[in-house]
């Protein structure tokens, strides 16, 4: 698993699954936060809850910003990210960059 620097520095906090980067909800929204302050664009967010020998993925909680039914501007995927973890802060997720 190839690590950028935002990753590299969250690394303490993360939590890694089946090469996935997982983020209690606090933490993904300082990472987002982390992500804009050094211009690094945010492609999705995949929401996830967590059992003990299982990953789940939470689709009405994950966005893909390269998909055609997103149009907004990069800002706005800062924003969106954040809004859709507040829903959800029982979850964990994965900050997929470029």
């Amino acid at each position: 698993m190839k690590l950028n620097k935002i990753e590299k520095q969250y690394l303490d906090k993360a939590i890694i699954r089946g090469g996935l980067f997982l983020l209690d909800a606090d933490s993904a929204i300082k990472f987002i936060g982390a992500c804009q302050v050094h211009n690094i664009v945010i492609l999705g967010v995949d929401a996830f809850l967590l059992f003990d020998n299982k990953t789940q993925p939470v689709m009405d909680y994950s966005i893909d910003f390269t998909s055609n039914n997103y149009s907004n501007s990069a800002f706005n995927r800062y924003n969106d990210s954040i809004i859709l973890i507040e829903k959800r802060k029982d979850l964990y997720f994965e900050i997929i960059t470029k």
